[in-house]
């Protein structure tokens, strides 16, 4: 397991741009570090700002998320723009009532999905799944294992998962 100082990383992102930016985010189950969070609210501040065009975030949860005072960072960034639009695969429905949540409070453009529907969102935002899915294993290599990470990946490669790997 990944550790950042004696502490073990709850969250990782990473930026791409395939046919549109996006970033991709990692949750464990905890709440993300206040200065992983901050860099992240920094980064996409700066890509909101300087895109032409829709950011997508495509978010794997196991159940982790930003905390109250977190999401009012993002929804600073992300309030009024249109441009950000944001992706919550997971399975636990305590997070998706928080996506709901965030969208009514922030206006925010945020939906949750279960990861079974990972290709069509790709699809639909017009971003190759396959970098997408390289982008969260870069992520992935700083953090304990996501589970619903490996359920998107099923997703794409279904004979992956049925052969354990």
């Amino acid at each position: 397991m990944a550790r950042q100082g004696d502490a073990l990383k709850t969250f990782a992102f990473r930026s791409g741009k395939a046919n549109a930016p996006y970033f991709v985010l990692l949750h464990t189950e905890e709440d993300p570090e206040q200065d992983d969070w901050a860099e992240y609210v920094r980064a996409i501040g700066v890509m909101v700002a300087s895109e032409g065009r829709h950011v997508h975030a495509f978010v794997a949860t196991d159940g982790g998320g930003p905390n109250a005072s977190q999401r009012q960072e993002l929804a600073s960034v992300v309030q009024g723009s249109r441009g950000a639009v944001t992706h919550v695969f997971t399975t636990n429905s305590f997070v998706r009532g928080i996506v709901t949540a965030f969208r009514w409070v922030a206006g925010a453009r945020a939906l949750a999905h279960h990861p079974r529907e990972f290709l069509e969102v790709c699809e639909r935002c017009n971003v190759s799944p396959y970098e997408v899915l390289a982008d969260f294993g870069a992520a992935q290599k700083s953090l304990p294992r996501i589970e619903v990470l490996d359920q998107l990946v099923g997703s794409v490669n279904p004979a992956r998962v049925s052969e354990g790997g």
